[in-house]
């Protein structure tokens, strides 16, 4: 069972980050789809970078300004996994976040929403489960 990882990308200022904590996954059953939509030049130029790279469990998009309920069904629309786990430009995924989702939606597998935990990054503070954990 394959989980996309989906981003609508605004802002780049945490998106290097962000694009890291999915690669560092301690499980390989994800793919990555990121949508620059009309957001800041950093995050266009970072997005071009790793287009560049032609990672083959990462696609990037570049869109027109859809806002963030379309940008987050443009990506639906495109997925290649079974199951979603929506990101945001400024979240961080846990090592395990990927293969906790995949245990917890084959343990529930009448659930029709999973949440997994993840981080807020801002410039001076970092939010662990919704708890400051730096300044």
């Amino acid at each position: 069972m394959i989980v996309s990882v989906e981003v609508p990308v605004i802002r780049g200022g945490w998106l290097i980050q962000c694009v890291d904590s999915v690669l560092q996954q301690t499980s390989s059953n994800w793919v990555l789809s990121l949508l620059w939509d009309e957001g800041d030049s950093l995050a266009h130029d970072i997005l071009r970078e790793i287009e560049a790279t032609h990672h083959p469990k990462i696609q990037v998009h570049f869109g027109k300004k859809l806002g963030i309920a379309r940008a987050r069904q443009f990506l639906t629309e495109r997925s290649h996994g079974e199951l979603i786990l929506p990101l945001d430009d400024d979240d961080l995924l846990e090592p395990t976040a990927v293969a906790s989702f995949l245990s917890a939606a084959l343990e529930r597998p009448w659930a029709g929403i999973l949440r997994a935990r993840r981080e807020f990054v801002d410039d001076r503070r970092t939010y662990r489960n919704g708890r400051l954990v730096s300044v």
